[in-house]
C-alpha cells in the first residue's frame, strides 16, 4: 500500500545567504566519513541541521537527507521515506524494496534492510545519509531497524544523525569498535569569534567586544539565545543595558524573549505566526486554508518572514515549504492555548481538511486526533483503509485507535474490526478476544463485518494453538458467513485446513478446506492484485503438502511450481510463502534425487526463515537440508544443520504448520 511522500522532507535544506562558516566542524566532518556513524547530538538552538547542511552543501560526496518528525515512528513509514531519501542520490536504490512496503502484508523490517543494504552493497559511489531531528521519532521498532542497517553497513554508506539527546542505538558498541565520530554540545557552541561574526555580520549589529563576550558567556556560546537576544536588540537604543540583564535559565530567557520578538510584531503577523504555529511544514496554500481571514496570502507572509530570519527554515529550493524552528514552534503553540484556546479546535480542523484533500491522510488524522474530533478522524481512517494494514501503518494505527472513545469503536463496525486486527497483530490477544465479544452482537446483520469478526476470532484460537476451537469457530462462521464475503472466508478456510493437518490427521477435510481458501482467495484477490495474494497463494503451498504426503508426486509438483510463479508474481523474492513453497519443492526434490535442486530451494527457505524469524520453518529447513548434505557426502554441514535445528526445536512452543500459518497471516 502506498505511502504519499512529502518531498520536502528529503531535501537538503539550503545554506542561509548569511551563515556563520565553522570550518573546524566541517573538517570534523570531513574526517567522520572514515568511520560507519557520526552523531550530531546536543541540545535545541545549537545548530545541528545548520552545520550538517552547511557541510553537506560543501561535501565532495553525494548526501541524501532525510528530516524526520513524530509521525515517522512507524517503521513501514521511517523505511518508505528513508528509501526515497537514497533515491535522490541514486534513483535505481530499493525499487523493489518500496513495492514491498506498499504491500498490504509487508515482510519484516529487518528482511526490508537485508534487501535494502545489498543494493548499497552494489553502488558505484560512496555516499552520506543524513538523518535530521532523530529525537522526533519516539520508537523502539525504528530504532531496531537503525540498529540493524548500522550492524550491517556497507562502507559505499556512511550515516550522520542529528538529535537532541542520544538515540537508543548501542553507541558504546560503535564507540568501542571506533565506529562511531561524536559532535557534541561542547563542541557546537559558539566560539567567541564565531559569536562575533553571528551578532555583528550577519544579524547586522554593532557590539562590543565587551558586549559580544558578556553574551557569549551568559548563553555559553548557545545559538538560539544569541539569536533572540539580537533580535530583542535591533532597534533597542540602550543595548547595553539590556545585554548587563540579560541573564537567567534557558527556559526564562525563552520566555522573555519570546515576548520582546513576537510582541514587536506587527498585528498580521504575530496572528499568522500563531495561527500557523500547530503546523509542522507550511506551504502557501496550507496557511491560506488555515488562515483564510489573512490580510496577505499565505505564500507571500511565508517569503517575509524568511527575509526577515525569524525562524523560518526553507525545505525546498523553490521556497515553497518551510518549517519553523521546533522550540519557536512549541513557544508559540503554547502562547496560542493559553491566550485563545478556543480557536485551537478550528484551526486544527482546516489543517485537517486541507492535508486530506491533498492526499495526506496520517497528517490529516493527526489533526484530527489533535483536537479529539473523532468522528471526522474516523472518516478519514475509513477513506484510506484498505482492509489491513492501513497506509499509516500498524503501530500508529493502533495508537490513534486506543485514543477514540469506547463507544465509537463499538457504534462503527469499520473502526472496531480495525481496532480489533490492531490489537492481534500487536500480540494483545487477552484484549482483542474481549473486544470482539463485545462487537459481535452489534454486526450480526452485516455479513462481511461479522465475517472479520470471526476470521480474527479463529486467528487467535490458532496463535493459541487451541486447535479444537479453530474447527468449531470455523465451522460456526462458514455456516453464517456469505460466498460474497470472501477474503475473510479465505481466512478462515485456511486455519481450517490448517487445523484439520494439525490434530486429527483429517488430510481429505484438510484438503477441501484449502482448496475452497485458494478458491475464495482468488475471488477476493484476483492475480493482477497484491491485494491477499498470500492467502492463495499460501493455500496453494499447503495443497501441494498434501498431495506429496499422500504420494500425488506430480501433481505436488505441478502446484509447487504455480506457487512458486505466483509467489514472485504478488510477494517478491522474500515472502514466507515462497518460503512454504521452497521447502516443499525441495522435499520433492529430494525425493527424486535431484540434489542440487533441493539445495538451491532450501538455501532460498533458510534465508527467508532467517529474516523472518520463523523458528519452525527454519527446523524444518535445516533437518532436510542435513538429510541432502548427508547424502552428497558433506558430513559436517549436516551435522551443523542438525544441531542448529534441535537446538531450535527445543526453543519451539507449537507446530511448524500453524507458525507459518500465522506468519502468513501477520
Amino acid at each position: 500500500m502506498s505511502y504519499p511522500i512529502l518531498a520536502t522532507k528529503i531535501y537538503v535544506p539550503s545554506p542561509r545567504a548569511r551563515l556563520v562558516h565553522r570550518p573546524r566542524l566541517n573538517e570534523r566532518l570531513n574526517q567522520s566519513q572514515s568511520q560507519r556513524f557520526t552523531l550530531v547530538s546536543a541540545p535545541a538552538g545549537f545548530g545541528k541541521t545548520t552545520l550538517v547542511s552547511d557541510w553537506a552543501a560543501e561535501s565532495d560526496r553525494p548526501v541524501a537527507w532525510l528530516s524526520l518528525d513524530s509521525s515517522d515512528g512507524d517503521p513501514r513509514r521511517f523505511l518508505a521515506y528513508l528509501v526515497n531519501a537514497l533515491r535522490t542520490v541514486d534513483p535505481s536504490f530499493g525499487e523493489s524494496v518500496l513495492g514491498r512496503l506498499q504491500s498490504p502484508e509487508p515482510p519484516p523490517t529487518e528482511l526490508v534492510l537485508a534487501d535494502l543494504v545489498n543494493e548499497i552493497a552494489r553502488a558505484q559511489q560512496e555516499f552520506t545519509l543524513v538523518l535530521d531531528d532523530y529525537h522526533m521519532v519516539d520508537s523502539r521498532p525504528v530504532d531496531e531497524a537503525l540498529t540493524f542497517l548500522l550492524d550491517h553497513l556497507p562502507p559505499q554508506m556512511h550515516l550522520v544523525v542529528t538529535a537532541r539527546e542520544d538515540p537508543q542505538l548501542p553507541l558504546a558498541r560503535y564507540r568501542s569498535r571506533g565506529q562511531l565520530a561524536e559532535l557534541r554540545e561542547a563542541d557546537l557552541r559558539f566560539t567567541p569569534a564565531e559569536a562575533a561574526e553571528f551578532l555583528n555580520l550577519v544579524m547586522g549589529l554593532d557590539l562590543s567586544v565587551h558586549d559580544i563576550a558578556t553574551l557569549e558567556s551568559r548563553t555559553e556560546g548557545w545559538i538560539v539565545g544569541l539569536k533572540l537576544a539580537a533580535l530583542s536588540l535591533q532597534g533597542l537604543p540602550d543595548t547595553a543595558q539590556f545585554i548587563q540583564s540579560f541573564a537567567g535559565t534557558h527556559r526564562f530567557v525563552l520566555d522573555y524573549l519570546l515576548e520582546e520578538v513576537l510582541y514587536r510584531q506587527p498585528e498580521p503577523i504575530q496572528d499568522f505566526l500563531l495561527a500557523t504555529s500547530i503546523l509542522e511544514r507550511l506551504c502557501g496554500p496550507l496557511c491560506d486554508a488555515v488562515l483564510p481571514e489573512a490580510d496577505a496570502p499565505g505564500q507571500e507572509t511565508l517569503e517575509s518572514l524568511e527575509r526577515a530570519n525569524l525562524f523560518i527554515v526553507p525545505l525546498d529550493h523553490e521556497r515553497r515549504w518551510y518549517r519553523y524552528h521546533h522550540l519557536f514552534a512549541g513557544l508559540l503553540q503554547d502562547r496560542l492555548a493559553r491566550s485563545q484556546p478556543d480557536r485551537v479546535a478550528p484551526l486544527h480542523q482546516r489543517a485537517s481538511d486541507w492535508f486530506a484533500r491533498n492526499d495526506f491522510p496520517a497528517e490529516a488524522v493527526s489533526h484530527a486526533i489533535a483536537v479529539q474530533d473523532w468522528p471526522r478522524a474516523a472518516d478519514i481512517i475509513g477513506q484510506f483503509t484498505d482492509q489491513w494494514p492501513m497506509r499509516a501503518g500498524v503501530a500508529t494505527t493502533l495508537s490513534w485507535l486506543e485514543s477514540f472513545p469506547a463507544q465509537m469503536r463499538l457504534d462503527r463496525p469499520a473502526l472496531g474490526l480495525a481496532y480489533a486486527w490492531s490489537l492481534f497483530m500487536n500480540n494483545r490477544l487477552d484484549r482483542a478476544d474481549e473486544f470482539l465479544g463485545q462487537l459481535a452482537p452489534l454486526v450480526t446483520s452485516e455479513p462481511h463485518h461479522l465475517g472479520e469478526v470471526f476470521a480474527i476470532r479463529v486467528m487467535i484460537a490458532a496463535y493459541r494453538h487451541d486447535m479444537p476451537a479453530v474447527i468449531t469457530l470455523a465451522d460456526e462462521a462458514l455456516s453464517r458467513i456469505p460466498t460474497e464475503a470472501a477474503s475473510p472466508r479465505s481466512r478462515i478456510l485456511l486455519s481450517l485446513g490448517v487445523a484439520h493437518s494439525d490434530i486429527g490427521g483429517n488430510l481429505d477435510g484438510a484438503k477441501r478446506a484449502f482448496r475452497e481458501a485458494y478458491e475464495a482467495g482468488m475471488t477476493a484477490s484476483p492475480p493482477s492484485s497484491v491485494g491477499n495474494a498470500p492467502l492463495p497463494l499460501t493455500a496453494l503451498a499447503y495443497l501441494a503438502d498434501l498431495e506429496w504426503l499422500q504420494g500425488n508426486l506430480r501433481e505436488a509438483s505441478r502446484m509447487y511450481d504455480q506457487g512458486r510463479e505466483l509467489a514472485v508474481q504478488w510477494d517478491g523474492q522474500s515472502s514466507i510463502a515462497l518460503n512454504i513453497v521452497q521447502v516443499g519443492r525441495a522435499a520433492l526434490l529430494y525425493e527424486w534425487d535431484d540434489l542440487e535442486g533441493a539445495a538451491l530451494a532450501l538455501q532460498d527457505s533458510i534465508r527467508i526463515g532467517e529474516a523472518w524469524r520463523n523458528t519452525h520453518m527454519l527446523v524444518a529447513s535445516l533437518g532436510l537440508s542435513a538429510n541432502v548434505a548427508q547424502t552428497l557426502g558433506q558430513y559436517e554441514d549436516a551435522r551443523a544443520a542438525i544441531e542448529r535445528a534441535e537446538r531450535l526445536a527445543r526453543e519451539a512452543s507449537y507446530s511448524p504448520l500453524i507458525q507459518t500459518s500465522l506468519a502468513v497471516h501477520q
